[in-house]
């Protein structure tokens, strides 16, 4: 079995998990380095905070990296060939992998919650950012960030990335995104009741609502963080290590 190394693809899927997706997709803008100024209104953090807020991260890191292992198996023959009947395996790296993503997720956020705040600031007021920001922390507000995270993929991205090398593969990711949105929604709108199908259709004819595709923009073009930005190189070396662990614990060597 070739040797696999886990950081990669994990901390490519972690810059994935750093941007609740919103309701609609919007093309990708090229990417864009920005720093929030000290005068930003925090009607942008707010809304920001809102969207995020609705998101379980223990289920999104165990979701990542359950994703990782998925990856691995259906591109790593000898390590499927390896891997096929040990019971729990699976639960087993996924354990492995979490205490990393829990020290990881939230420094991302930090990072891009600033990167993002003022990417928001050109694209939307601040007063439509806060009608925006509460209907994203409203009861369906909340519902539709957590859907939407729920189905987010990164499937086609850690293959190509695993053959490639190459994890920013941008067609591969926008397919992930796009296979996400419609899960996502198509799960939400079997779940939506006709009250809150009401409370979505007057959101819709808010003006606010009609600045989401620049919301979605505007997030898109925030350059996610580096590993060397959310790890230090000890923990990166302890991940290392763990993996190797792994490995030798499950396969003998």
């Amino acid at each position: 079995m070739r040797k696999i190394s886990l950081l990669a693809p994990l901390l490519a899927v972690l810059a994935g998990t750093t941007l609740a997706p919103a309701l609609t997709s919007a093309q990708a803008a090229p990417p864009m380095v920005v720093s929030v100024t000290p005068d930003a209104d925090k009607a942008y953090f707010e809304l920001y905070d809102s969207i995020i807020g609705a998101v379980d991260l223990e289920a999104m890191s165990a979701m990542a990296s359950g994703e990782v292992f998925d990856a691995i198996v259906r591109n790593e023959p000898e390590f499927a060939r390896k891997v096929s009947g040990k019971k729990g395996i699976r639960d087993r790296f996924i354990a492995m992998c979490l205490p990393y993503f829990r020290a990881w997720i939230p420094r991302s956020i930090k990072i891009a919650r600033d990167r993002s705040v003022a990417a928001l600031a050109p694209v939307m007021t601040p007063a439509e950012a806060r009608e925006m920001a509460r209907f994203y922390g409203s009861p369906l507000g909340r519902k539709i960030s957590a859907a939407m995270a729920r189905n987010m993929t990164f499937a086609s991205q850690l293959d190509a990335g695993i053959q490639s090398g190459d994890f920013d593969d941008e067609q591969a990711a926008r397919a992930d995104e796009r296979k996400g949105l419609s899960s996502g929604m198509d799960q939400l709108m079997e779940s939506l009741t006709p009250a809150e199908k009401r409370q979505l259709i007057a959101f819709g004819q808010t003006p606010a609502s009609k600045k989401i595709n620049a919301m979605n923009r505007a997030l898109g073009s925030v350059v996610t963080p580096s590993s060397e930005e959310i790890s230090t190189p000890e923990e990166r070396e302890d991940f290392q290590a763990a993996m190797m662990q792994f490995l030798s614990d499950e396969f003998g060597r």
